[in-house]
């Protein structure tokens, strides 16, 4: 090894030591506790017994055979046989060599009493594929730069998740959207019952603010300990925005859903709102503008997209596309995707709250709202809504009890009623699927619905 003194630079990653993928951490993790389980696969995300459970040195072992084989290698074959009869779901999380992310912001643990709880203790549930980046990056390295365990599921199910929980006795879990949580909550209480309480100290959530109830249902199950974190982010910037409902609590008992916090960034991130002419919103509380974020884990780019790539970074900031404010204390609150704001009547109508109201009716069980082309409105509020099990909540019901809790202009005009909505394998609502979907809605029922 030639290192170059005089200088110090150019240090090449060339050796594991020097790298921090995920395979990479899996290695050193062999020099502190080889034999501790590393990843485990829940029902449904391995094909071979032999790889349900993998230990430090077991998962750095499979790691080794794939990431260190020479490309052309007569044994290139075999390895990708090996990982396709076993499953990408376990043998992936130990293969991820392609990422270098060290985000753990759900590796934070709190202790209410002996034993004391070190870092090691954190056992982290993930019910996504580890294609998707949420679970092969913040959940995967969280787990393993702690020395902890990630336990892996195919796709979210809340059943499945809340039974992972307790079988692994879990403190950690990605729970995903808001009404994620809740079904989870729910099957979590009806497992723990009367009995102990659960083992899980955070839950972490995105994409909106989570009912009184729900936050409730948790921390009965779980005691006093849990941590609730709502993370903001995106693909292309995978550092995040973070907020602890429990840290402001009137605020968010002032909210309810029709706020939806987001905090502040984590110190990785620097973020600001910006207007449409470049100037920064964070000394203008209240006033809607655009996220835009600087951080080494912003996308370096568009691949062959110049134009793109040129205006997501004008003015030096990448823009994420998010509407958001600041309140009077500097914590972001998210208004809306810009593409999913409804303009209807002349008015901007935020999705996301009609949807966290339609998620507090005990007969809905998912909602997305889109707006869909009027000749009156311009734009039309529409609603498509997932009934609960047994629930005859009708159309005009619906749209009644909304009345009652929304502006005018917010309420929905039409409530399409569907078994099932379209979805991202990271549970986010395809809604330029219902659009199209229902491009001709109010051309067709003219006059039939409620208004």
């Amino acid at each position: 090894m030639v290192i170059d003194v005089d200088s110090l630079y150019d240090r090449r990653a060339d050796d594991r030591w020097n790298r921090t993928s995920v395979g990479d951490v899996l290695e050193r993790l062999t020099y502190s506790r080889p034999d501790r389980v590393a990843i485990t696969g829940w029902r449904g995300a391995f094909g071979d017994p032999a790889f349900e459970r993998l230990t430090y040195r077991e998962a750095a072992t499979v790691v080794e055979r794939v990431s260190m084989t020479p490309l052309g290698s007569a044994v290139v074959p075999e390895v990708k046989r090996i990982s396709q009869m076993s499953s990408p779901w376990t043998v992936a999380a130990a293969s991820d060599v392609g990422w270098a992310a060290t985000k753990s912001a759900n590796a934070r643990l709190s202790s209410t009493g002996p034993p004391p709880i070190v870092e090691a203790d954190l056992v982290q549930v993930a019910f996504l594929p580890v294609v998707y980046h949420v679970a092969d990056q913040c959940l995967s390295l969280s787990a393993f730069l702690s020395g902890g365990r990630l336990v892996i599921g195919r796709r979210p199910v809340p059943a499945e998740m809340a039974a992972a929980v307790q079988r692994e006795q879990a403190t950690s879990i990605w729970g995903g959207s808001p009404q994620l949580v809740k079904a989870f909550a729910a099957e979590l209480a009806a497992l723990v019952g009367t009995g102990p309480r659960s083992s899980l100290r955070v839950v972490v959530y995105g994409w909106g603010a989570l009912e009184a109830g729900v936050r409730a249902s948790l921390h009965d199950s779980c005691g006093d300990q849990p941590s609730l974190m709502g993370i903001f982010g995106q693909t292309e910037a995978i550092s995040c925005h973070r907020f602890w409902p429990a840290t402001e609590e009137a605020k968010v008992a002032a909210a309810g859903t029709s706020l939806n916090y987001v905090g502040i960034p984590n110190p990785l991130l620097a973020s600001i709102v910006m207007d449409v002419d470049g100037s920064s919103l964070m000394d203008s509380p209240g006033v809607p503008g655009e996220a835009v974020y600087r951080s080494p884990a912003v996308t370096a780019g568009y691949y062959k997209d110049r134009a793109a790539t040129e205006e997501a970074f004008r003015y030096g900031w990448f823009h994420s596309g998010d509407s958001c404010v600041v309140d009077e204390d500097g914590l972001r609150i998210m208004v809306d995707r810009y593409k999913d704001i409804i303009k209807s009547g002349g008015e901007n109508v935020s999705s996301l709250r009609v949807e966290a109201l339609l998620h507090e009716h005990p007969e809905v069980s998912r909602a997305a709202v889109v707006g869909l082309r009027h000749d009156r409105w311009g734009e039309a509020v529409t609603a498509v809504v997932v009934r609960a099990p047994a629930a005859t909540i009708s159309e005009r019901e619906l749209v009644d009890w909304c009345r009652e809790r929304l502006a005018g202009f917010e309420t929905p005009k039409a409530v399409v009623f569907a078994d099932a909505l379209p979805e991202t394998v990271g549970g986010k609502v395809r809604k330029y699927k219902l659009r199209t979907a229902m491009a001709g809605l109010f051309e067709e029922a003219a006059g039939e619905r409620p208004q």
